[in-house]
């Protein structure tokens, strides 16, 4: 038995995160500045990796494939991490029914506070005043499953807590801010 700590990944550990799979291909980043500005855009939160991730995917699919570089100019066409994620939240949203969005909407609206902030819900309050809580429930899990929300679980009060998966949907994503 062993006891493992896994602390917040310093900004070091980020970039090597970006760095190595791409290096794997044969692939590399245009430049430095980049992978700091990157890394530093998801600082101190707890879905960094998964933001990365998100960001770092959308940015190989636009890949300079001739000079082999993930480019700056892919980066800011994205909108940077908070643009790549606000456009698949969009698309996210664009592909459910009506019913569905206005859910979303409800959940979400839920999850951010009045001075446009994250804010930490438990599933109860998620899912509290949904006419089908069944289909609310599954919907909240769908949302995780694309990255838009994240959870974790207080075991001292067997609940689970969901938040946005990063501070930039609200800044970033058009329809959230509206509502």
């Amino acid at each position: 038995r062993q006891v493992m700590v896994i602390s917040t990944p310093t900004q070091e550990d980020l970039m090597e995160t970006l760095i190595g799979p791409a290096r794997l291909f044969g692939y590399q980043f245009e430049d430095f500045a980049l992978l700091q500005e990157m890394t530093q855009a998801v600082k101190d939160e707890p879905a960094a990796l998964a933001l990365l991730q998100f960001c770092a995917d959308k940015m190989w699919e636009r890949r300079d494939r001739h000079r082999k570089y993930l480019t700056r100019e892919s980066y800011e066409a994205l909108g940077g991490v908070g643009g790549a994620l606000a456009n698949h939240a969009e698309e996210i949203m664009q592909s459910l029914p009506l019913i569905q969005q206005e859910q979303v909407k409800s959940i979400f609206l839920r999850l951010v506070t009045e001075d446009r902030t994250k804010q930490l819900c438990s599933r109860t309050e998620l899912v509290e005043g949904a006419q089908n809580q069944k289909a609310a429930e599954q919907l909240i899990d769908s949302l995780i499953e694309a990255r838009l929300l994240t959870s974790r679980s207080d075991s001292a009060v067997g609940e689970s807590y969901y938040e946005l998966v990063h501070e930039a949907l609200i800044t970033h994503w058009s329809r959230l801010n509206d509502w």
